[in-house]
């Protein structure tokens, strides 16, 4: 799971991580949470978060062609089995 965060409302308030990006990719994504060309908001995991809980509900799912049987979403939920509409 992962939330799209503005980046103008996001900060470090200590450290800064490590950052890779990879050199064989045209549109390759930096790593840290994720910066991706062309979107204005940082993708961050949920798990990373100290209280995740904090940040409310799912709203969708995504991707959701790839999903594997063991992954359970919850019902009434929109599924996308790409990417959404912008």
């Amino acid at each position: 799971m992962f939330l799209l965060m503005p980046v103008d409302g996001f900060r470090y308030v200590r450290g800064e991580p490590c950052r890779f990006k990879r050199d064989d990719l045209e549109r390759a994504v930096t790593r840290e949470f994720t910066r991706r060309p062309g979107l204005n908001a940082i993708v961050l995991k949920a798990g990373t978060l100290d209280d995740p809980a904090q940040y409310g509900e799912c709203q969708m799912a995504i991707n959701a062609s790839d999903r594997q049987a063991f992954n359970c979403i919850q019902e009434g939920l929109p599924i996308h089995d790409g990417l959404p509409p912008r």
